[in-house]
């Protein structure tokens, strides 16, 4: 993959077309990441390749040091395609929870 882009935000870059026949589109994805804020159990809500609305609930957090408390709740910037998620379970603040891509 090359990485990089003139708008700034192609972070996660374009991949190259070579040896695909000319009539063949890339897809290139700019993405959205969403960082945990807390450490905890993470509850994954949906599954990667999936389309995902604005708004849509992607991952609950479940504090790990204290029961009976409300998860912290995630949800997505854009419409767009789950593209990664974090795994396993426990996450800790300042990991990457969900990248929700478009196509462009």
């Amino acid at each position: 993959p090359s990485v990089g882009g003139t708008d700034g935000v192609s972070i996660l870059g374009m991949w190259e077309c070579a040896g695909l026949p000319s009539l063949s589109r890339c897809i290139i994805l700019v993405p959205r990441f969403t960082i945990s804020e807390i450490e905890g159990l993470i509850e994954p809500m949906a599954d990667l390749g999936e389309t995902v609305e604005q708004g849509q609930l992607l991952a609950r957090i479940w504090p790990k040091d204290r029961t009976g408390v409300d998860p912290v709740e995630y949800y997505a910037k854009r419409t767009g395609i789950l593209a990664g998620r974090h795994f396993p379970g426990l996450v800790k603040m300042g990991d990457c929870i969900a990248v929700v891509g478009v196509k462009s």
